[in-house]
């Protein structure tokens, strides 16, 4: 008889990389290439997508400070911050 074992799973938080991608993404295909572009021509596209990266994780660590699950912070910081969406 095989022996199961139980393993959990740690989260470990996004980097900066994977939510700057994550931001970038969303901004490009859901906000649209004519605000991708504006922000690309005036320079500030950059500014803007690491503003983003750093509410997010100051959302996120302000809901694990409060006694939310880390994972569960971090999902719904990038919902809000990331995605500017209440759900998945």
């Amino acid at each position: 008889m095989a022996v199961m074992e139980y393993t959990e799973e740690i989260f470990e938080e996004p980097t900066d990389r994977v939510l700057y991608e994550q931001a970038f993404r969303y901004l490009k295909d859901i906000e649209g290439k004519r605000v991708y572009r504006n922000l690309k021509i005036t320079g500030t596209l950059k500014p803007v997508l690491l503003a983003r990266v750093d509410d997010c994780k100051e959302y996120a660590r302000n809901l694990i400070a409060t006694g939310v699950e880390k994972e569960s912070a971090w999902n719904r910081a990038r919902r809000l911050c990331l995605l500017f969406s209440e759900t998945d």
